[in-house]
């Protein structure tokens, strides 16, 4: 009997196939790899780190609150160092999109996905409360405070935005009632 391979060079088909099927795995592989989120090794583990890192990022909300990009820019650089330190790279990396930011309109896009990373590093941690803004698509923030200071609108409206999840001291969340601006 006569064995048969399938990578027989008379069957060019055959091996053309395979050559693109091993190129699209190898490829689906590696923008897998380049595209996953970084592991959570790299995410700060104390509480101690946690406020540290909140503070930080309150500091660059406050800024924008009061529309002060260069006060926005340096609490960004700060809250970059600290995260870089406690080998959080990726929330230093968001940090500091804002730092590098040219104008409160780019800082303001670059803040929403650092307020996403913030918001998950402290939804497990005390006193916190996510806060959203109905006018801006993804405008969700985080604050120490009930009262609304809105950094995404700055002082054009302040005020605008309501609580949507409070944090409490011992990590369990409850949803805040619906309505729109104020608080």
């Amino acid at each position: 009997m006569k064995s048969v391979s399938i990578l027989n060079p008379r069957r060019p088909q055959v091996f053309l196939l395979l050559s693109v099927a091993v190129i699209i795995s190898l490829s689906i592989r590696n923008l897998s790899a380049e595209t996953a989120e970084p592991t959570t090794a790299s995410t700060p583990r104390s509480n101690d780190e946690i406020i540290a890192l909140a503070k930080g990022y309150e500091a660059i909300s406050s800024a924008l609150v009061v529309d002060d990009l260069g006060l926005a820019n340096a609490a960004a650089y700060e809250l970059s160092a600290k995260a870089e330190k406690l080998d959080a790279t990726r929330l230093a990396g968001l940090a500091m999109a804002v730092a590098e930011a040219k104008s409160l309109t780019v800082a303001r896009t670059a803040f929403k996905p650092l307020s996403e990373a913030i918001i998950q590093i402290a939804e497990k941690q005390g006193q916190y409360v996510v806060m959203v803004c109905p006018m801006v698509e993804g405008g969700r923030w985080l604050q120490s405070a009930f009262k609304t200071q809105n950094p995404y609108m700055g002082q054009q409206m302040p005020n605008c935005g309501r609580p949507i999840i409070t944090i409490q001291s011992d990590g369990t969340q409850v949803a805040a009632p619906e309505g729109c601006c104020g608080s």
